[in-house]
């Protein structure tokens, strides 16, 4: 029975990344107690030596201030030491953070891309209603400013003519004026509401471009695990054309480099752009 070259197998490398990740953080956050109770050792050290000093009247070191600055100088070098530790282990654990996380933050981000996508949609068609709404409004106002010049004028005429014993402006005119405040007043508003979604949609370009910056390099990390998943199913034939090659014709046997076909590099970019969500 022949084996299937596609059917994939894996080595336990992930699943070993993600249990040194685990190991690391519990490393971390003891590491970060004792570096924390150190910090409080050598400010209690330090404390104490400065109000001994600013007691004493001796102009030379007492033996009590001899053996506190032992004290302070010991306290600060085993916190510079654990320091120094916690760099390190901080640095090894952001490594393995970047790998044990890649493939729930690659899924994450093309969530977000995709709202992001829908949420473009949705403003798109509020700021289409608004349009609307505001096209509605100034076309009421045109209207009703021209009644406004007309009874005006007209209840101008009529004081004219009256010399002064008109009514002047009647209830209706009020009331027309009262409501052109108010339109006006609701287009202001609409418009302010508008320039707000411009403003988030304005935003989301660059949001969207950060997003396929990190879906890229989530990918390339993801593509990497699944590489070291899968090596042990080519390695042994990888390292015996090395060898030979370095026995027959000299140079690094580990390394042996590959010439990917165009066929394979088309594929894989389709792949990959197929991942990522597009308008």
């Amino acid at each position: 029975m022949k084996l299937n070259p596609f059917r994939r197998r894996t080595s336990g490398y992930f699943d070993k990344i993600k249990a040194d990740y685990a190991e690391r953080t519990r490393e971390l956050e003891a590491l970060r107690r004792e570096v924390a109770e150190a910090k409080t050792a050598f400010d209690d050290a330090q404390r104490t030596l400065f109000e001994v000093e600013q007691k004493s009247n001796s102009t030379v070191w007492t033996r009590r201030e001899q053996e506190l600055l032992r004290q302070k100088n010991a306290a600060e070098h085993h916190y510079d030491e654990l320091r120094t530790r916690l760099g390190r282990l901080e640095l090894e654990h952001r490594s393995l953070r970047w790998k044990a996380e890649a493939p729930d933050a690659l899924a994450k981000r093309v969530a977000e891309l995709k709202a992001l996508a829908t949420r473009r949609k949705q403003i798109e068609a509020e700021r289409e209603k608004q349009r609307a709404a505001i096209a509605k409004l100034e076309s009421r106002i045109a209207a009703l400013r021209g009644e406004i010049d007309q009874e005006t004028e007209s209840a101008t005429q009529a004081l004219i003519e009256s010399v002064g014993d008109a009514p002047g402006a009647s209830d209706a005119l009020v009331k027309r004026r009262q409501d052109l405040k108010l339109l006006a007043e609701a287009v202001a508003k609409v418009r302010q509401q508008e320039a707000a979604l411009e403003s988030e949609l304005g935003n989301i370009p660059a949001q969207e471009r950060e997003l396929r910056r990190c879906i890229e390099s989530d990918q390339a990390s993801v593509a990497e695990i699944d590489l070291h998943e899968q090596m042990p199913e080519f390695i042994q034939v990888i390292a015996r054309a090395a060898v030979s090659k370095s026995r027959a014709y000299g140079g690094n046997r580990h390394t042996y480099e590959i010439q990917i076909p165009d066929a394979a590099l088309e594929a894989a970019t389709a792949s990959l752009d197929a991942e990522i969500p597009s308008d």
